[in-house]
């Protein structure tokens, strides 16, 4: 089966490929002796936000004067709790990045 690389290095996996694989959002890539090798994940999180976590969250953001959709920590609470949102916190984790190197960048990001 042939598969194009796009000009924005996508490639978009031939549906006879995929439908083996459906329901897997994440591959680990590495390449062997010339080819590209995908290997399906699991994305476990490395932490789990509590409802205090998204209330502190909230409280966080209105007093950095940030813009918000929603104010119910509720709904930040699912949001954060999505996979996606656990991949980027656990790789946040590895590089040691924390909520205030995050703060700290967007108040010097506004400094101009």
């Amino acid at each position: 089966m042939l598969a194009k690389l796009t000009s924005k290095n996508q490639i978009t996996l031939p549906k006879a490929i995929f439908s083996v694989f459906e329901g897997t959002d994440y591959f680990d890539v590495t390449h062997e002796d010339g080819r590209i090798m995908l290997t399906p994940m699991r994305v476990t999180p490395a932490r789990t936000w509590s409802l205090a976590d998204a209330e502190a969250y909230v409280e966080k953001m209105r007093r950095l004067q940030l813009p918000m959709d929603t104010t119910d920590p509720k709904v930040w609470l699912e949001r954060m709790n999505t996979d996606r949102s656990k991949a980027v916190w656990e790789k946040m984790d590895r590089q040691g990045i924390t909520e205030q190197d995050i703060a700290d960048a967007i108040e010097w990001a506004r400094r101009g």
